[in-house]
């Protein structure tokens, strides 16, 4: 098959569009098809270099929202940024037509009219060798070869969009002898749908070819009882009503509609009265960097797991825990005396104020690797990040109330006292926090949260005030033990690209109950559940995890394939060639 990937959100490194986008060039040409991608096009150099995408379409719409505009000035970015697209899509698809009719004279598609549906194009999945050798070229620095191998006459936007739109430099579709089967379209929003809905009105989007308008999130609200209801002003009924416009193409086939949970699927469903296709958000799954399995104990510190700081947590200030359990060699951390005011009993965590020194918090002598949770994704109030912040600290302060289990000396016990007494024997493993918030943030009611300074000082906390560069993300789920996402109700229709990631890492689940990362996790994976804006039911959860986190992590080893199989390229195009039947 032939696909065409169309993403101006392509552009830098933010957000997750580069790592989905690659996941999708690597899975598709794994199975033998041939894959162009386009982007903004003010994509930065490595966003080419990574997957080959020509910087061909308007500036990103993702990038400008929340930069503080008005009203009326993002009002008007709907039809400005849909004209934008319509008119750089257009000439694309020009531009691939030229290229098909030239061949056609050449007599070099001979056989191609026996694949112009899109039930016969799922029968012949072969693709030319010049499509496939063409499309390995990057536009900057070549992937299999120099940028200069474009042709230097190439075709220009410049004749039809706008300066302002119009990219400094052109760069032309390769030639090709077999029309597109699919066109993917990510991440819709209002400003990219009425754009392809004047495309399909005017007939530019190719007749042989299959569309695919992906939603990962819509104006879409649940209501107690569970019905959905559009939520939103003016642009979410002109979405509303754009969607009711392409019940043709929908019925036809020629345009479906995808979206990346169940829910969502049956929402949008009881809503527009038409069929939507659930597609599972693909991840790649790297099966050589599964760390949990085999007979590794897991107390046992490493020294692969203490190279570098980033890679391990007891680098970080110690990534200290109360307690010490045998003798301390000189000049060790633990060696040092701590702070009169911080408890010396062995089975509490430090509890002092935020002025206290990180030194002040002694490290046993048999360190033993420490359980760490994990919460990424830059911080907000519909993740929840508050809410972490909060059971970190009734944790580290032992201001857990519960009349459950107790946990003391490695022993589960029914007290009825108001604080959990945290495990530190040698035979237990610490706790440790890592939490990014690059900055603060404003909750529902538009007051700014704030990152606590006390959590930034603890020894026990990573606080991440930066986005991650390089391969730096993959190695910080390598060295994360649990994840914890405690996301609010925005997400009970829509999914979160870090809880698969949890799952092909093997990790238990702790995310809120009723939503799509809850229910994921549950289904293809080791979940535990908390309430929704609770951060003593988040705390309960993090210490049920302690207990159990040996079984569950076997759990979560087990289930990793499962998860794989369940979030993968193969299976998305799967359900694809299902949906043409």
């Amino acid at each position: 098959m032939k696909w065409l990937i169309v993403e101006d959100a392509l552009r830098d490194r933010r957000g997750h569009w580069v790592e989905y986008v690659s996941t999708f060039v690597s899975g598709l040409k794994e199975l033998g098809d041939a894959v162009t991608v386009l982007c903004d096009r003010k994509a930065e150099a490595f966003i080419m270099e990574q997957t080959g995408a020509r910087p061909v379409l308007p500036e990103s719409i993702w990038h400008r929202m929340g930069d503080g505009a008005g009203a009326l000035r993002r009002y008007a970015r709907v039809p400005g940024h849909a004209w934008a697209t319509f008119v750089a899509m257009r000439r694309i698809f020009k531009e691939l037509n030229h290229g098909l009719h030239g061949l056609t004279r050449m007599g070099n598609v001979q056989g191609d009219a026996q694949r112009t549906s899109a039930g016969a194009a799922f029968s012949s999945p072969s693709t030319s060798k010049l499509a496939r050798d063409s499309e390995n070229t990057s536009p900057t620095r070549g992937v299999s070869g120099p940028a200069s191998s474009l042709p230097a006459t190439s075709h220009s936007l410049r004749a039809t969009v706008p300066e302002a739109l119009t990219p400094a430099t052109s760069y032309p579709l390769p030639a090709t002898s077999i029309p597109l089967n699919w066109i993917f379209v990510p991440t819709v929003l209002v400003h990219h749908l009425l754009g392809w809905w004047m495309l399909l009105r005017t007939s530019s989007v190719p007749r042989d070819s299959r569309l695919v308008l992906f939603f990962p999130n819509l104006p879409i609200h649940l209501d107690d009882a569970g019905r959905a209801f559009w939520n939103g002003g003016p642009t979410t009924k002109l979405m509303a009503w754009l969607l009711a416009q392409l019940r043709k193409e929908v019925e036809s086939g020629w345009v479906v509609l995808g979206v990346e949970t169940h829910a969502m699927r049956l929402a949008l469903e009881s809503l527009i009265g038409m069929r939507v296709t659930y597609l599972p958000h693909p991840v790649e799954f790297h099966a050589e960097t599964r760390r949990r399995g085999g007979g590794e104990s897991p107390t046992a510190l490493t020294t692969e797991d203490t190279e570098s700081t980033e890679d391990c947590f007891v680098q970080k200030q110690g990534c200290a825990w109360s307690g010490q359990t045998g003798p301390s060699e000189p000049g060790s951390l633990a060696s040092k005396p701590a702070d009169s005011s911080i408890s010396q009993s062995p089975t509490r965590f430090a509890d002092g104020p935020a002025s206290l020194p990180a030194t002040s918090y002694p490290l046993p002598a048999t360190a033993a690797k420490p359980i760490v949770f994990g919460c990424y994704g830059a911080a907000r109030w519909e993740k929840g990040s508050d809410i972490f912040q909060e059971a970190i600290k009734l944790i580290l302060k032992n201001e857990v109330p519960s009349g459950e289990c107790q946990v003391a000396s490695g022993k589960s016990q029914i007290q009825p006292v108001t604080s959990y007494q945290l495990l530190v024997t040698a035979a237990v493993r610490p706790l440790c926090f890592a939490i990014q918030w690059v900055e603060d943030f404003q909750d529902e009611k538009g007051n700014l949260v704030q990152l606590d300074p006390w959590l930034k000082k603890h020894p026990q906390v990573e606080v991440i005030d930066r986005y991650f560069q390089g391969d730096e993300y993959e190695r910080r789920l390598d060295q994360t033990d649990v994840m914890v996402l405690p996301y609010r109700s925005p997400y009970r229709l829509r999914v979160s690209r870090v809880v698969i990631e949890a799952m092909l890492h093997e990790m238990p689940v702790i995310a809120t109950k009723g939503t799509t990362l809850f229910e994921q996790a549950e289904e293809n994976g080791v979940a535990l559940g908390c309430e929704e804006g609770s951060a003593q039911s988040l705390a309960e959860a993090i210490l049920e995890v302690v207990e159990g986190f040996e079984k569950m992590s076997v759990s979560a080893r087990e289930r990793a394939t499962t998860a794989a199989e369940s979030f993968s390229v193969a299976y998305f195009r799967d359900l694809l060639e299902k949906n043409g039947q």
